[in-house]
């Protein structure tokens, strides 16, 4: 989802990006998930690259054994 979002907002003519919740191995892997803010708006990450850090430990519990 990190790169749907920057991709949408460098975008000029695009408005909506679709927003899943509720699926642990996507909000447990990110230090920070995302979420919505009072008016239902994604705010953009800030931090280099796609602006997120990974949760190591989460990634390691939701790796395919």
């Amino acid at each position: 989802m990190p790169a749907d979002l920057a991709l949408t907002a460098a975008l000029p003519v695009s408005r909506w990006i679709e927003y899943q919740t509720g699926v642990p191995y996507i909000e447990g892997i990110i230090e920070q998930p995302f979420a919505l803010d009072a008016d239902g708006m994604l705010r953009m990450p800030t931090g280099p690259g796609l602006g997120i850090t990974l949760n190591r430990e989460a990634i390691e519990r939701f790796a395919p054994r």
